[in-house]
């Protein structure tokens, strides 16, 4: 359960899914995991203050890490439809 942001230096505490940002990822903890079709997934979130200048990306098959969006490409960035928006023709 997420309960605060992501980023260790800010206190801000999570309250409303539509105030910052929420990060998934999935991983798995050993190798037989993903052979048993057992995915774990990590939720993450960033303050809205903190996702204007930070975002969370994987590092690695069960780590996240915290990174300035000037360090990140515009190619490491996944899109992802809104599931409350209709579906794109």
């Amino acid at each position: 359960m997420v309960s605060r942001c992501a980023n260790p230096s800010c206190e801000a505490q999570f309250k409303y899914l539509h105030e910052g940002r929420l990060f998934q990822f999935a991983s798995t903890s050993t190798p037989t995991d993903f052979s048993n079709g057992r995915l774990n997934f990590s939720f993450w979130w960033l303050c809205p203050r903190c996702c204007w200048y930070m975002t969370l990306i994987q590092d690695g098959p069960a780590g996240t890490k915290l990174v300035p969006l000037s360090n990140v490409g515009a190619n490491q960035f996944v899109s992802v439809q809104n599931k409350w928006e209709p579906p794109l023709e």
